[in-house]
């Protein structure tokens, strides 16, 4: 069960595939052994070093999975477990190989040598203990963040978050819990083959995670505790019971992919008040945002584009397009579909390496730098659709951009210090502020996902806020909106702006550009064709013909 834990915390939250863990729990397995039998150390600091052996072997993990996705990582962390197989097998005079190792000792605390009575109160502890750590992790920011690693992991780039570090978390946290896992299970047997450490395990380990829940607290243990009884029950078939194994993991992945405990969770919610009774109570209230972080430094632009230059292979996107934003300026961007106005988004925020030309932020370029660092910097930005995580609350959405100033350690998280809850309360409280900021506030424990796609909207900008943004890009935020919600976006930015906050606003919507704008740019083909006045746009021939191909 403690071993589905640790898997859960990488797959259930990350939504990383991990069929290499088992590796992991071997490897602590080993250490433990080998340093207690061998070398003669105590059982309790042989279990320590199982721990950090086991945390460095998940940073490795990590490290050597950074640069692939889906099925190649899962991939990845199969040829990690077959690493470890074949080195405990290379190493005979320490792991004994395939004969495996006995005549482990047994763990001796002041004096009492545990037998296997003693193992079992001292495995319940252990377990409430990682229940306890995984719940002081879902109460955190730092569940929020990896939900939306998990379901939206570029916008959670853009909102600050390194992506690579957070997985590297995931690993090493995972790694460690997994790794005492293996120690505990290596002296309570006295014995140890490394045949209990193969990838086809990791398979069964996942089929438990799968089964009881991938992202609920007690689901790993009833999935543990289901296939634990089910070879029991299935005696003679031992031999097929890999077939069944596989035949469970599909059954859930294709019916309930939240698993036995999701299923039951969503069906008590599903239980409860109708939602659409509560719905005429969503109302829009004035936007009352507040900010001083972005006033003081109105003498420079808050962002320099120069020369900006683009290319897809043969394709060149953008070529030479420069211009410049002032704080507390709205500067539309418009074009015609395909003109090139996401991508120089993408560039300058940092999505795509600009292959000619510069970006400067208050003066300094951000050539080489990170999208997450760029954001850090005080770049926000929402997106052409919605890019929240559905199934949280909005509230929990905004912790997902504050994770990044507003988060305590991970250890300090899981351990429940007084920091950790210092920071939950004041992740919580700007996350009210945020949407208060949108006249957001009394959705606030709602899901995104059952809300209208005009306060999705809404919500994105509060996000993107949350940053604390210098200049806040907005593609696209008035499609799809009702009038009403229009008028209230028209509000919105406007205090905004009012805040010292410049924006970027890429809008097809030319009646809303046009009552809101103060400066445009115009792209066509990449190029940039005219800047100027909403006035003066709107007479400039070039533009004319791009939109209506005179």
């Amino acid at each position: 069960g403690i071993a589905a834990l640790a898997l859960a915390l990488v797959y259930g939250y990350g939504g990383i595939v991990s069929i290499g863990h088992m590796g992991l729990f071997g490897l602590g397995a080993y250490c433990s052994a080998v340093l207690s039998l061998k070398f003669g150390w105590p059982v309790w600091i042989s279990m320590l070093a199982a721990l950090l052996l086991s945390g460095f072997g998940g940073w490795l993990f990590a490290l050597s999975s950074a640069r692939v996705l889906g099925v190649y990582l899962a991939m990845t962390t199969v040829a990690f477990n077959i690493v470890i197989e074949r080195l405990i097998i290379q190493f005979p005079k320490l792991t004994h190989a395939a004969a495996g190792m006995i005549n482990i000792p047994s763990l001796n605390l002041f004096g009492h040598v545990f037998d296997l009575e003693n193992y079992y109160y001292l495995i319940l502890i252990a377990w409430l203990f990682a229940l306890y750590l995984l719940r002081n992790f879902k109460i955190s920011s730092w569940n929020c963040v990896t939900n939306s690693l998990r379901e939206t992991p570029v916008a959670c780039l853009f909102m600050g978050n390194s992506v690579p570090r957070l997985r590297v978390t995931l690993f090493v946290v995972s790694a460690v819990i997994i790794g005492g896992a293996g120690a505990l299970y290596a002296h309570m047997l006295g014995r140890l083959n490394y045949n209990s450490f193969t990838w086809d395990q990791s398979i069964v380990l996942l089929t438990m995670v799968i089964l009881g829940g991938r992202r609920e607290l007690l689901g790993p243990y009833v999935g543990a505790a289901i296939l634990i009884f089910v070879p029991l029950f299935f005696g003679g078939l031992v031999e097929y019971m890999n077939i069944l194994y596989a035949l469970i993991l599909l059954f859930f992945l294709l019916v309930t992919p939240d698993g036995i405990v999701g299923w039951f969770r969503r069906k008590w919610h599903e239980g409860r008040a109708d939602l659409a009774s509560h719905i005429r109570d969503w109302k829009l209230a004035t936007p009352v945002y507040s900010a001083s972080y972005a006033k003081g430094r109105e003498d420079r632009p808050v962002v320099e584009a120069v020369n900006l230059t683009k290319r897809f292979g043969g394709l060149t996107a953008l070529s030479n397009v420069s211009l410049h934003i002032r704080p507390g300026e709205i500067h539309a961007l418009i074009g015609p579909n395909g003109a090139g106005k996401t991508t120089f988004v993408n560039v300058i925020t940092g999505l795509y390496p600009a292959d000619g030309g510069d970006v400067r932020i208050y003066g300094s370029s951000v050539h080489g730098k990170t999208a997450d660092e760029i954001a850090r910097l005080g770049v926000g930005r929402t997106f052409q659709q919605p890019s929240l995580v559905a199934e949280m609350t909005t509230a929990e959405n905004m912790q997902v951009a504050t994770h990044h100033r507003l988060m305590a350690d991970i250890v300090s998280t899981l351990l429940g210090l007084p920091s950790h809850h210092r920071c939950c309360s004041a992740a919580r409280s700007e996350a009210l502020d945020l949407l208060h900021a949108v006249g957001l506030g009394s959705v606030a424990d709602v899901p995104v996902g059952q809300l209208p796609h005009g306060y999705q909207r809404l919500i994105e900008i509060a996000r993107a806020l949350g940053v604390h943004p210098r200049l806040l890009i907005l593609d696209e935020p008035a499609a799809g909106l009702a009038p009403q919600e229009m008028r209230h976006l028209l509000k919105l930015l406007e205090v905004i702006r009012i805040n010292g906050i410049a924006i970027l606003l890429i809008e097809h919507n030319m009646e809303f550009v046009m009552s809101i704008a103060e400066r445009i740019s115009v792209l066509d083909f990449g190029m940039k064709i005219a800047e100027g006045s909403p006035g003066e746009i709107q007479r400039n021939e070039a533009v004319l013909a791009a939109y209506l191909g005179e």
